[in-house]
């Protein structure tokens, strides 16, 4: 373990075992040793599924929110060597709805690991970012890319009601993959406020292209 990792360890150590001091029931014991495991796993400079599994530990907590906490995970996110780790340090971000990670989950989306892009994916489902619809198109309409994948890819990108984003979803409706043409039908209907033109991409680009306002959540206020 490194210096800095070391420095990391006690510092949340010291922090967490201090809040906790003065709790009188069973768990204000476990509790504290538990972390201490988690945080030491976090850490771990051999095994990836250690360091995966602090993460996972962590994230379920609500010391899991804190501050410090959530600089490890960016920083897990964007240096640790194996895919499985960075995949769950963009989970605990997502959970932890850290705006401030938004530009790591538009990274994810680009990682040469499939998993770690499903995960930039579902973070960007929750916090849409607009310098990510660009890798996001790629995604979904690239039917060499994972199902999962584009299914999640799919469903983030609906979060932005944009033209651009309508005629992404509207290209892959007769796709080979009709999980990607179900989500993309499911997402355009919630960016239009329900309407449905099942899979039928002339008259999805006709009421897009015909309405000067076609996505409610847009329409300017009378």
């Amino acid at each position: 373990m490194s210096r800095l990792a070391r420095q990391f360890v006690t510092v949340l150590l010291l922090g967490s075992l201090v809040g906790s001091t003065g709790c009188s029931s069973i768990r204000s014991f476990i509790s504290p040793r538990r972390l201490a495991q988690d945080v030491a796993a976090l850490e771990d400079p051999i095994f990836p599924d250690e360091r995966r599994s602090g993460i996972a530990g962590l994230q379920r907590r609500p010391e899991g929110r804190q501050s410090a906490y959530v600089q490890r995970f960016r920083q897990i996110a964007q240096t640790d060597p194996h895919p499985a780790v960075r995949a769950q340090a963009i989970r605990a971000l997502n959970q932890a709805r850290d705006e401030q990670s938004r530009p790591i989950f538009v990274s994810a989306l680009s990682d040469p690991a499939p998993r770690v892009q499903l995960e930039g994916a579902k973070a960007l489902r929750n916090l849409p970012e607009d310098a990510a619809v660009i890798r996001l198109t790629q995604l979904v309409t690239d039917e060499a890319q994972d199902r999962d994948v584009r299914i999640w890819a799919t469903h983030a990108i609906s979060k932005q009601p944009r033209i651009d984003v309508a005629r992404t979803l509207v290209s892959v409706l007769e796709g080979r993959d009709f999980a990607v043409a179900y989500e993309a039908r499911a997402g355009l209907r919630r960016m239009t406020g329900g309407k449905d033109f099942h899979y039928d991409p002339a008259l999805w680009l006709a009421y897009i292209t015909s309405n000067s306002a076609p996505f409610p959540a847009t329409r300017p206020s009378k």
